[in-house]
C-alpha cells in the first residue's frame, strides 16, 4: 500500500499496515507536502528506524518526477531531484522508482512533446541502468503519456529492462475511450513491472468520482486473472483516494 493512504506518518502507516498484514510500503510523502525527494536526513533516518524495527520493505518511491509542464529549466531540476532519489533509493534499499511524463500544455503537440519526453526519460535510463534500479512509467491523466498508446511508443522508442511501466487502469477512466482491461492492457501488457489499485466510476468526458474497489467501472476480477495467468512478478499496490485515509484503506484491505 503506498505509506500516505493510510497516514502521512510513515511510522503510524506502518504500525497499522502491519496490523493489516502489509508488508511492503510505497513511499510518496515523508510530511504532507514534501515528496520523498525532498526528504532531511532526519527524515530518512527515522524512516531507516522504522524500517528496522518492524522488519518491513519499501517496494519503491514516487518523488513526482516529470509532474510539471515540459520546460527545458523543469527538466534539468529535475534530473537533479532525481539524483537526490538515487541517494534514498541506495540508502533505504529500494529498487524501483515511479517516475510521470509532464503536463500537458496546450503551447505544444502531442508529436512536439514526445521527442522530448523521450530524451528526458532516457537520460534517466541511463542513470537507472548505472546504478541498479528499475523506472516505472506511470499512465495518469492530464500527462502527455496518458494512454496505452503513449505508454507503447515511449516504451517500444527507450527499449530498457530498466523501464517499465506502473500500470494505473484506473487513471484511464473518463479519459480514454477504450477500457483500460482488457484492451489497454493487451496493448501494453508485456511492459508491466508495477500495479496501482483503485476504482472510479465514469460521468463522462473528463468527469469522474472515485469509488470502492470492485463498486467502480474497472473490471478487477478481469485484471487480477489476466495478472495470474501471465504470472506476474511485480506487486500490486493499494492506492486509495477517497475517504478517511486509515478506515478508507483498512476496507480497501
Amino acid at each position: 500500500i503506498a505509506s500516505d493512504a493510510i497516514s502521512h506518518d510513515f511510522e503510524t502507516a506502518v504500525l497499522l499496515g502491519l496490523e493489516w498484514g502489509i508488508e511492503h510500503f510505497e513511499l510518496k510523502r515523508v510530511h504532507d507536502t514534501r515528496r520523498i525527494a525532498e526528504a532531511t536526513e532526519e527524515d530518512l533516518k527515522k524512516v531507516e528506524q522504522v524500517l528496522h524495527k518492524n522488519m518491513v520493505r519499501i517496494s519503491s518511491l514516487s518523488p513526482g518526477i516529470f509532474k510539471e509542464p515540459l520546460k527545458q529549466e523543469t527538466i534539468l531540476k529535475e534530473f537533479d531531484r532525481f539524483e537526490k532519489t538515487i541517494v534514498i533509493a541506495h540508502k533505504l534499499r529500494v529498487r524501483k522508482i515511479i517516475i510521470f511524463s509532464f503536463e500537458r500544455t496546450p503551447d505544444l503537440t502531442i508529436d512536439q512533446a514526445i521527442p522530448q519526453i523521450e530524451d528526458a526519460i532516457g537520460h534517466l535510463v541511463r542513470r537507472a541502468e548505472a546504478e541498479g534500479v528499475t523506472l516505472l512509467l506511470e499512465n495518469d491523466r492530464g500527462l502527455w503519456v496518458d494512454t496505452p498508446e503513449t505508454l507503447k511508443q515511449i516504451m517500444s522508442s527507450i527499449n530498457s529492462q530498466a523501464l517499465k511501466i506502473n500500470w494505473d487502469p484506473c487513471n484511464l477512466l473518463a479519459a480514454y475511450p477504450q477500457p483500460p482491461y482488457p484492451y489497454g492492457y493487451n496493448l501494453i501488457k508485456k511492459w508491466i513491472g508495477h500495479v496501482h489499485i483503485k476504482d472510479a466510476k465514469a460521468k463522462g468526458i473528463g468527469e469522474f468520482s472515485h469509488a470502492m474497489v470492485g463498486e467502480g467501472d474497472l473490471d478487477w476480477a478481469g485484471q487480477f486473472g489476466a495478472l495470474i495467468n501471465s504470472k506476474f512478478k511485480g506487486l500490486c499496490v493499494l492506492e486509495p483516494h477517497f475517504g478517511s485515509r486509515i478506515s478508507s484503506s483498512r476496507e480497501h484491505l
